[in-house]
């Protein structure tokens, strides 16, 4: 005789009656963030806080300032070996509120130096003065005119008196009779860094003077160059 057993599922079983109504889901609605700032075509510019240097309306304040450099070029033109040389003297007010210590020079001409920044932005041939063309300044001496040079003080023997610090007038531009201290110099690429031998305070004004000379590009460089016997020479 044949046994049969029955196995029933291990689920729990539902009582009978309507299924509990679960609660709907909010729908997902984008945030909208108000603007940052009028975007509007006729929205007004957006303008800096006023201070002393510059008011609300872009005009310069009371206490504005701007350093001013007057230049006087002297120089020669060989056309023969399309070369320019010559002496530069920079008249520089500083109208800063702030002691000068060093003064910075632009030296555009160096990027026609090989290995400057601006070369290594341009192939040879593309622009800047045509293949194996060498150029940058070449500066001979720069001074700070006025100033006489630095002198190691004398030493003072028993029973004398200590010499009084040379006070010798300085002229206003540099000439051979006018004291001139040669000026502590660094060039870094297209800049030249001067230590001044004498500071300059607010309101001041001192006169430099270099020599300098630099090659003429052969086949012409944006604003300077050469066609036939026609130059156009900038960035001095």
């Amino acid at each position: 005789m044949t046994a049969l057993l029955a196995v029933a599922p291990l689920t729990a079983q539902e009582p009978a009656g309507p299924k509990p109504v679960q609660p709907a889901r909010p729908l997902a609605l984008p945030t909208l963030q108000p603007p940052v700032a009028d975007t509007g075509i006729f929205s007004a510019p957006p303008l800096p806080p006023p201070n002393s240097i510059r008011r609300a309306d872009g005009a310069p304040g009371r206490d504005y300032w701007q350093q001013r450099a007057d230049y006087a070029i002297r120089v020669t033109l060989d056309t023969a070996s399309r070369r320019l040389s010559g002496t530069e003297t920079i008249r520089y007010t500083n109208n800063s509120p702030d002691t000068l210590r060093f003064l910075w020079l632009q030296l555009d001409q160096n990027l026609f130096r090989p290995g400057s920044a601006g070369s290594l932005l341009f192939a040879s041939e593309s622009r800047f003065g045509g293949a194996g063309f060498k150029g940058g300044f070449e500066i001979e001496r720069v001074v700070q005119c006025g100033v006489p040079p630095a002198r190691p003080a004398p030493r003072r023997r028993a029973g004398t008196r200590r010499a009084k610090p040379d006070t010798t007038a300085a002229r206003p531009e540099c000439s051979p009779a006018a004291p001139a201290s040669l000026l502590r110099s660094r060039v870094d690429d297209t800049m030249m860094y001067l230590d001044l031998v004498r500071p300059l305070p607010p309101g001041g004004t001192t006169v430099l003077e270099l020599g300098y000379a630099f090659n003429v590009p052969e086949h012409g460089a944006d604003r300077m160059g050469r066609e036939g016997s026609l130059y156009e020479i900038a960035q001095w």
